[in-house]
């Protein structure tokens, strides 16, 4: 999910997503031209347990490298928690967790 988000402190420059955005844009600190430089910001939203944000990443970083579009691009990462009431550190089976939170076989 993407969306706008306050203005926040730069990610560190060993951080996957600086090193993503730096690759799309041939490697250097992402120095352009100065003032005319276009900037393209991109805020993703994902929760690391979920298979499809992870797939979404991993399509994303690799669309990300194949970028040759002038200027640069911003990443910069959110945590998302998609079930709020799941209780930290408890495990089940998927098939069970998917039962409850959706309905059993009889849905």
């Amino acid at each position: 999910m993407a969306g706008v988000s306050a203005p926040a402190d730069e990610p560190s420059p060993d951080s996957p997503a600086a090193e993503v955005a730096s690759r799309a844009l041939g490697g250097g600190d992402g120095g352009g031209n100065g003032a005319d430089e276009q900037v393209l910001k991109v805020d993703i939203w994902s929760d690391v347990i979920c298979p499809w944000c992870y797939i979404g990443k991993t399509r994303f970083d690799e669309a990300l490298a194949r970028f040759e579009g002038p200027g640069r691009i911003e990443v910069e990462y959110h945590a998302y928690q998609l079930d709020p009431t799941a209780a930290p550190g408890a495990t089940m089976p998927v098939a069970e967790a998917y039962a409850r939170k959706f309905g059993g076989p009889e849905r």
